[in-house]
């Protein structure tokens, strides 16, 4: 029900408007419960902004995405990743970046490999300039951009990816 006041599965007669807070409310609850993918879709929306959570809300999507990822979910270890490389709702972390994007890329998440050679780079870039590897605010509001670009189509595709089920099982 979350993940359908998500997307809007409305129309004429039948289904739901699109409401980004019920959606959190059914998707936390169901997330409460132990849902790894509904922790994995309450952290997307919180991290897009769409619930009114108060400027907290990347935050939130973190440790939801931690929870998941904890449960073998490669979606949430990669936003989590992604969340560390740039200090989104965490403490900007190299280290742990690589570490979860490594092992979203072990669960199949192709893109986790360009998340981790990106951060690769900016951090030698950095060392070259005489820093000390740690991302400048000026790269990392940068990479956040790209970043979070992917962030917004791993969402799409997860989202298809549920309207193709819910499809499956209206058949």
């Amino acid at each position: 029900l979350g993940a359908m006041y998500a997307r809007g599965d409305g129309g004429s007669g039948g289904g739901v408007p699109r409401d980004a807070k019920l959606a959190c409310k059914w998707l936390g609850s169901a997330a409460e419960q132990g849902d790894v993918q509904a922790m994995f879709n309450l952290g997307c929306l919180l991290a897009a902004g769409d619930a009114s959570g108060g400027g907290e809300e990347e935050e939130t999507a973190a440790e939801w995405w931690r929870k998941a990822a904890e449960e073998g979910h490669g979606g949430a270890a990669a936003n989590l990743g992604i969340a560390y490389a740039n200090g989104n709702g965490v403490t900007q972390s190299n280290s742990d970046a690589v570490r979860w994007l490594s092992f979203a890329k072990e669960k199949g998440i192709p893109q986790a490999q360009d998340a981790i050679n990106d951060i690769v780079k900016r951090a030698s870039a950095a060392k070259r300039e005489g820093g000390s590897g740690a991302m400048s605010r000026g790269s990392t509001e940068k990479a956040a951009t790209s970043q979070w670009t992917w962030l917004v189509l791993a969402l799409v595709g997860v989202l298809a990816a549920i309207m193709a089920a819910g499809l499956r099982q209206l058949q």
